[in-house]
């Protein structure tokens, strides 16, 4: 049930992005034109000293995969945790170098970091656009959800 809920977890944070992407598309008929009037965007801290991204398809792009990677990487990481589980060198809860939970701890927790930056980059640039949805409300409503499936 555990793996079934980790996919779930990964399924509705993209599935948020998506429905945030649909609402501006039938708000805003050319978002692509929109972002690029907005101008440029610093990136919000911890990544401020990066290289910002180019307002516009750049932006969109990039939020999207922002989250969709997070798809991607807990999808590998949950099989992997299956097979080394399986293979007795998974020690769940043990946060030590020598077993494999540790690293899939951390790759888990960067990957999911950055889609939620990403979801929230995303919200503060459109937030004028956003708002009559209020998807930070949304967004903690879901993630409630998520949270008391885990318990």
């Amino acid at each position: 049930m555990d793996t079934l809920r980790e996919y779930y977890e990964a399924f509705v944070i993209y599935n948020f992005m998506i429905y945030l992407n649909n609402y501006l598309a039938t708000q805003i008929p050319n978002m692509i034109l929109h972002l690029e009037a907005k101008g440029q965007q610093q990136l919000l801290c911890p990544l401020c000293c990066c290289p910002p991204w180019a307002m516009g398809e750049i932006f969109l792009f990039r939020c999207k995969l922002g989250v969709l990677q997070y798809s991607v990487v807990r999808s590998i990481t949950t099989l992997t945790a299956l097979i080394c589980e399986m293979a007795g060198v998974y020690g769940a809860g043990n946060f030590c170098f020598c077993n494999a939970w540790t690293y899939v701890f951390i790759i888990n927790n960067v990957s999911q970091a950055f889609a939620l930056y990403c979801i929230w980059w995303f919200c503060k640039v459109l937030r004028e656009e956003l708002r009559p949805i209020q998807p930070f409300c949304k967004f903690i409503c879901i993630k409630l959800v998520v949270f008391f499936s885990f318990w």
